[in-house]
Parts: structure tokens; C-alpha cells; sequence
């Protein structure tokens, strides 16, 4: 039986590289996306996404046996990131 965590793992990183392949998404905490939104989602959703997304990253990479490594998403701070 699959693990929900694993499940949801998968399916936001694969909601985050879906958006990164249509250029959408890099939202920024000014809340301009929230405003312009036609579907209505909050920041607090936002920020969610993207924690859930940071946590994802780290697990996957500890599954192949690798240390996470800072790649250009994980440095990004519209991502929750550091530059």
C-alpha cells in the first residue's frame, strides 16, 4: 500500500514541475498572485504548496541515497528558498 506521504510527495512535485514547464507559479509574498488569481488561491495555499514541495525535494533525494542538494528551485525565494 502506497504511504499518503509518499503520495502526496509525488504529486506536488509533480504539480510544481507542471507549473515550471508553463511558466506559472513562481508567485512572490507580495500577494499580487492571490489578487490576480482567477481560480481564487490563497497565499496560505501557496505557502503550503511550497513547504510541501521543499519537504518533497529533500525526500526524494534521501530515497536515492544523495544528499539534498541546493539546486535552482531550492535557492529560489519566491519558493520559500534562500539566494
Amino acid at each position: 500500500m502506497i504511504d499518503v506521504r509518499q503520495s502526496l510527495e509525488r504529486r506536488v512535485l509533480s504539480m510544481v514541475a507542471r507549473m515550471d514547464e508553463e511558466g506559472f507559479g513562481n508567485c512572490t509574498w507580495h500577494g499580487e498572485c492571490q489578487a490576480a488569481c482567477p481560480k481564487s488561491i490563497s497565499i496560505d495555499t501557496i505557502a503550503l504548496m511550497n513547504h510541501e514541495w521543499l519537504r518533497a525535494s529533500i525526500a526524494s533525494q534521501r530515497e536515492v541515497g544523495r544528499e539534498p542538494k541546493a539546486d535552482a528551485q531550492s535557492q529560489d525565494p519566491e519558493r520559500g528558498g534562500t539566494a
